[in-house]
């Protein structure tokens, strides 16, 4: 079974705040590197396993569960190396009052 939003936007509130320049092996930062890392391996598991067997996968919610999972990783990145590291103009949505929300 895949991870849904409201998972990842759970998995992601019980994230520990780590300053800006922390080093990068903060315990709190490598937890939530391996939770992203595992939820990106599900949904990919997932997704092959609905193009295997022809099912339609839920396009929709993979979108949003990729957005928001690149939005984490984003964060996450400007955690372990500094504001340098963010991407212009994409800010980490915060659960739910990200405009992404819609697409759930």
């Amino acid at each position: 079974m895949h991870t849904a939003p409201d998972q990842l936007a759970e998995s992601s509130n019980r994230r520990s705040a780590a300053p800006v320049g922390a080093a990068p092996d903060s315990p709190p930062l490598l937890k939530e590197l391996r939770l992203v890392q595992r939820e990106l391996g599900h949904l990919a598991a997932e997704l092959r396993f609905h193009q295997a067997s022809g099912e339609p996968a839920e396009l929709d919610e993979w979108i949003f569960s990729l957005i928001f999972l690149e939005a984490r990783l984003s964060k996450l990145a400007q955690d372990l190396t500094g504001p340098e590291a963010a991407r212009p103009g994409i800010p980490f949505p915060e659960w739910p009052r990200s405009t992404l929300g819609a697409l759930s």
